[in-house]
């Protein structure tokens, strides 16, 4: 583990489209937010880049930016250092150091911050300066993205979670838990018991992690420090920051006549007379 965050297998290797620049600037768009020019030289970073597949793609796509990657596991930077040799890239920074231990020089000011997850594998200290380092580089108008288990879609989960995280020994490798884990949780989803019986979702859940990479599943549910998040809670925490709410990288998320049910427009603040 390094700050309670699974070390001993590496993630999956997986491209994230929302992280790209115009896919965030469209979310900030479409609730009145100046996107950042893309025509002209701009800064984008990962705070955990894993495999570094999101910030290679994309810094093919702009030759003209920096991309920036940081990520404390070994295996991930020198796969992502490699991808971006054999690519022939030439505006790629990666480095392999915990949120913790980043110094003012490592990174320049930022036009785009992105955080996959990240913030609910981490103990607090790292959470904190993780978050302060974000937030003290973006430029004026600079936009962060955050991803997090949420709440309330976590509640059910979370006992599940702890369940298999108590019913696995220590002296497994992530994968071995995960693997063994899941065991527990297919028989208890095809025996109908209680718990799944009362939460639907969490057969849908418990399906989904049969068909993914373990790798997944030992990151997402075996580390140490595991967090979900009210949305109020992070909004705060970025407010304190001086940040503002710009958006939902889920589009249709911003669009409250597609992301809420009819009979709730009138709470949510919105009319097709207003619209």
């Amino acid at each position: 583990m390094s700050d309670g965050y699974v070390t001993d297998t590496a993630y999956v290797a997986e491209y994230y489209p929302d992280h790209a620049p115009a896919h965030m600037n469209l979310a900030c768009a479409f609730n009145g937010f100046r996107p950042r020019p893309l025509d002209e030289p701009f800064t984008w970073c990962d705070y955990g880049c894993g495999n570094g597949i999101t910030a290679n793609v994309l810094a093919a796509c702009y030759p003209h930016a920096q991309f920036y990657g940081i990520d404390f596991m070994n295996a991930h930077v020198r796969t992502a250092e490699t991808l971006s040799l054999r690519g022939g890239l030439e505006n790629t920074t990666f480095m392999c150091k915990s949120f913790t231990q980043l110094e003012e020089d490592d990174l320049p000011p930022l036009d785009f911050a992105v955080m996959h997850g990240v913030l609910s594998w981490v103990d607090e200290a790292t959470r904190s300066a993780l978050l302060e380092d974000a937030i003290k580089r973006l430029k004026p108008g600079g936009i962060l993205l955050t991803g997090y288990n949420a709440m309330p879609g976590w509640a059910a989960k979370l006992p599940m979670r702890d369940m298999i995280y108590s019913l696995t020994p220590d002296n497994m490798n992530s994968v071995e838990r995960a693997e063994a884990g899941l065991k527990w949780l297919t028989k208890l989803k095809d025996a109908e018991a209680k718990y799944f019986r009362d939460n639907p979702a969490l057969v849908e859940a418990v399906e989904q992690l049969e068909r993914l990479d373990l790798r997944y599943m030992a990151h997402e549910y075996f580390n140490e420090n595991l967090r979900a998040f009210h949305f109020a809670e992070v909004r705060q925490a970025l407010e304190q920051g001086g940040l503002k709410f710009a958006g939902c990288a889920t589009l249709f998320l911003n669009m409250v006549d597609l992301a809420v049910p009819s009979a709730l427009h009138s709470i949510a603040g919105w009319s097709k007379n207003s619209a």
